[in-house]
């Protein structure tokens, strides 16, 4: 029996067990050839902070069995999945070191993979494998985060984007199993560097969530909110989704992404400040506004087009890789599957 842990019971830990417990009934769209009684020998263990979200989990069939304590959870864990984000990664990355078994795979789902990694290393035993990964996904998935468990469902990372990022300890086996993890819940696996995926999230993810903070909080703050607040448009309601479509303790994950952030940041504040000298000044007529304008809706179209035509390149290449795809389970087990050495 494949025994995986997954700490953290949230969206994406939910989402993450939903669709491995679909797995192991036989019904998942990517599942691998299932045993004489169409059930894949998987045991998913469900551990949250909170037990009243663990129970929870169990209710909806996200978990196979629930554990109380990190100890339970992780010591006959051949797969642990941190979905946390934050300080939360390094702490639970800290308490689960003494107690997991010796060749145990350890991954995250969290967006900074740099810091995160860093940990892993310093914490870790030598014995064990970590793996980077952060789900990223399709632009019309929207989560509540707020709403926690709730929002956890199946099919969440079909389609997806799963960055794989390995540590510098990591086996060829290691890195196969989070591999499969990902195609197995329905995403394509995108292998790069910790410094390279850390610089891309914080233009694409962590800008735009400060830039909306700071544009809420300065409306927000107006002496004239009260009206503002009736004349708000769809518009406005689109500038509160990039803060409500992240958890609330986002701006941790951003501090500590800081300094590709500060970079973005740097080159953004340089436009708002070519905006402004055109806007305060009688010449110019808006054209530097105008051709701002024009880009922005370039790179927006061009992203629509190329994100499509990309994501079919992934799909092809783990349409390469034949049926999960055993080795997920092959690696925990004495049968099934082959290595990616020996598929290639």
């Amino acid at each position: 029996m494949v025994q995986v842990a997954i700490i953290g019971l949230g969206p994406v830990g939910g989402s993450l067990g939903l669709a491995l417990q679909e797995m192991a009934a036989g019904k998942g769209r990517r599942t691998p050839k299932a045993g004489a009684n169409g059930r894949l020998p998987l045991l998913v263990v469900g551990y949250d902070p909170e037990p009243r979200v663990a129970g929870e989990a169990l209710s909806r069939r996200a978990v196979g069995r629930v554990a109380y304590s990190l100890k339970e959870a992780v010591e006959e864990a051949g797969l642990v999945i941190i979905a946390q984000s934050g300080p939360a990664v390094r702490d639970t990355l800290q308490d689960i070191a003494p107690l997991l078994k010796p060749e145990a795979i350890v991954t995250d789902t969290s967006s900074n993979k740099v810091e995160v990694l860093r940990w892993a290393e310093e914490l870790l035993p030598p014995e064990v494998s970590f793996v980077g990964g952060h789900p990223v996904l399709l632009p019309d998935r929207e989560v509540n985060w707020e709403s926690g468990l709730q929002a956890a469902r199946a099919d969440l990372f079909q389609g997806a984007i799963y960055c794989i990022i390995p540590g510098p300890r990591a086996s060829s086996q290691a890195v196969d199993t989070v591999q499969d993890l990902a195609y197995l819940v329905g995403a394509e696996p995108f292998f790069l560097d910790a410094l390279e995926h850390d610089g891309l999230l914080a233009g694409l993810n962590h800008l735009p969530y400060l830039l909306a903070a700071a544009m809420l909080a300065t409306i927000g703050a107006s002496a004239a909110w009260r009206d503002l607040k009736l004349l708000a448009d769809p518009a406005f309601r689109h500038l509160q989704q990039l803060l409500s479509a992240r958890p609330a303790d986002f701006y941790q994950t951003c501090f500590s992404n800081r300094q590709p952030l500060l970079s973005w940041l740097d080159r953004l504040l340089a436009v708002l400040g070519e905006m402004r000298r055109e806007l305060a000044g009688e010449e110019g007529g808006g054209e530097y506004l105008r051709r701002i304008v024009e880009k922005a809706r370039a790179a927006g179209a061009d992203w629509q087009a190329r994100r499509d035509e990309r994501l079919k390149e992934l799909e092809a290449l783990g349409a390469q890789i034949p049926s999960a795809r055993q080795s997920l389970l092959s690696l925990f087990l004495p049968y099934g599957g082959r290595r990616r050495e020996e598929r290639d």
